[in-house]
């Protein structure tokens, strides 16, 4: 619910922009085609544990700021080690790792379907500079933010 609400709050952000009534119509299929495709996603997701199901709803809920992993093995009641040696057997991955994944997901998205700037993506998912931002989406996705969203592979 909370990534419903998120993302409620980005199309409410961008049709405040919008005056023309085929725009906010147009804006209105990609929203639904978006929320959608995510549901999607959420769905091909391996099944876990609560506990990890948990953590994967704590990430995504605050995939705008920095997440610890204190803070994480708190919110899941669980010590850093045991959240971590458990969270990589049920993901196939360490928590860093799918952070930076879910983090680059999102910024595909927001490069291919707004007109935020490389900067103002690179602040919004917390990245430190936008020069180490590209550098991991370069590592991930195999190729730069400006081919993603000029659609370029």
């Amino acid at each position: 619910s909370e990534n419903a609400f998120s993302l409620s709050d980005l199309y409410c952000q961008r049709v405040d922009l919008l005056s023309e009534i085929s725009h906010i119509e147009n804006l209105t299929y990609t929203m639904l085609a978006d929320y959608c495709e995510r549901v999607r996603e959420i769905q091909k997701r391996p099944v876990t544990s609560p506990v990890i199901s948990n953590c994967l709803s704590y990430i995504s809920v605050h995939l705008h700021e920095p997440i610890s992993l204190e803070q994480l093995s708190q919110h899941c009641g669980l010590c850093t080690r045991s959240l971590s040696l458990r969270f990589k057997k049920e993901m196939g991955m360490g928590i860093p790792e799918y952070i930076h994944r879910e983090k680059l997901q999102e910024a595909e998205y927001l490069l291919q379907h707004t007109s935020y700037s490389l900067s103002e993506i690179t602040s919004y998912l917390n990245y430190p500079s936008q020069s180490y931002f590209t550098e991991i989406f370069k590592k991930y996705k195999q190729m730069t933010p400006q081919q993603c969203r000029e659609g370029k592979r």
